[in-house]
């Protein structure tokens, strides 16, 4: 029998503990871009979480109350969207920093020790051996603090 892939539910749970962890909704914004690229690219439906869609209401009722005729609302369009300066990069730099956290533990999960997975790790993504395990810690402690 084939293992069933759910790459797609570990992505968006790994957006959904980002957002519930910082309180930045652009993880709901990634989630709904996945979804999106999801449904597009594999033919199949990928229904938004029930964070993204609580996400969605609160955002839409918030944008509904908001009263054109008495103020320019972009500020508040943007205020009520969360949409915080470098939260665009900054999340990207995790989604990749992610990556690379799963690369080893992939590495690990294959009978190597955490630092051949970190050197291999280190050489695949042309980074330092200080940076990978500093990134290799930072996400071994927040997945310790989950469980």
């Amino acid at each position: 029998m084939a293992e069933q892939d759910n790459s797609q539910h570990i992505i968006l749970t790994s957006f959904e503990d980002e957002y519930t962890e910082t309180n930045n909704p652009i993880w709901v914004w990634h989630a709904i871009d996945f979804c999106s690229n999801w449904q597009r690219k594999t033919g199949t439906s990928l229904p938004y979480p029930q964070w993204v869609v609580d996400y969605l209401a609160m955002a839409s009722d918030s944008i509904l109350k908001l009263d054109d005729r008495i103020v320019d609302v972009s500020k508040q369009f943007v205020e009520i969207l969360g949409l915080r300066q470098g939260a665009i990069s900054s999340s990207i730099q995790t989604i990749r920093n992610k990556l690379i956290y799963f690369e080893i533990q992939a590495i690990i999960n294959q009978g190597q020790s955490a630092e051949q997975a970190i050197e291999s790790t280190a050489t695949r993504f042309s980074l330092s051996l200080h940076a990978v395990t500093e990134i290799y810690q930072t996400f071994s402690q927040r997945s310790r603090e989950i469980n």
